[in-house]
C-alpha cells in the first residue's frame, strides 16, 4: 500500500496596498501583496494549514520584499 504525504501551498492571494510607498523607488500605491498559504495533504486532499509565508512587489520597479 502506498502513502503520498506531503504539502503544497494553496490560496494565492493578490492585494493592491493602497496608501503605501516602495521603499526602493519611493512610487506610492503601487505595492501588490501576494500570500500563500501551504497545507499537509494526504493523497493530494489538503487536510490542515501548515503555515503562510508572503512577498510584496513594486509594479514600477519590480522589486521583491518577503514577508514570515
Amino acid at each position: 500500500m502506498f502513502l503520498f504525504l506531503g504539502t503544497r501551498e494553496l490560496n494565492r492571494n493578490e492585494t493592491l496596498l493602497t496608501g503605501s510607498q516602495c521603499t526602493y523607488c519611493d512610487q506610492e500605491n503601487t505595492l501588490i501583496e501576494t500570500r500563500y498559504d501551504t497545507y499537509f495533504h494526504l493523497f493530494w486532499i489538503p487536510l490542515f494549514k501548515v503555515g503562510s509565508q508572503g512577498h510584496t512587489q513594486c509594479t514600477h520597479c519590480k522589486r521583491i520584499e518577503f514577508i514570515e
